[in-house]
């Protein structure tokens, strides 16, 4: 538990400093898009990919900034989460995004 906390934590100043990492970038507003939200995570540290393990069954994953890889010992729920829509409602808790797609299929 002391793990993810300090985890979400390091995300959300890592989010909160995005302008000194990334000219011109800006946090997560209330009223972004999807599209522009999973953008600014990604220059704040977040990395989304999927991994083929040796079963050949391909699992999503998005591993929160500093979080260890599932290859490195890492534990879902708190180095890295499951999927997009994981993703979607951390960014609703701790970055305080209203969760609205504006016109963006919220399936993509």
């Amino acid at each position: 538990e002391t793990r993810k906390k300090a985890l979400i934590n390091l995300a959300i100043r890592k989010m909160h400093e995005i302008r000194k990492e990334t000219p011109g970038a800006s946090p997560v507003h209330h009223g972004d898009n999807w599209l522009n939200v999973k953008n600014k995570m990604i220059h704040s540290g977040w990395n989304f990919y999927c991994t083929i393990p040796k079963n050949k069954v391909v699992d999503f994953v998005v591993l929160l900034p500093e979080g260890r890889k599932p290859s490195k010992g890492g534990k879902p729920g708190i180095d890295y989460l499951m999927s997009e829509e994981e993703a979607k409602e951390f960014a609703i808790e701790h970055f305080d995004w209203c969760g609205i797609f504006d016109g963006i299929d919220p399936d993509e």
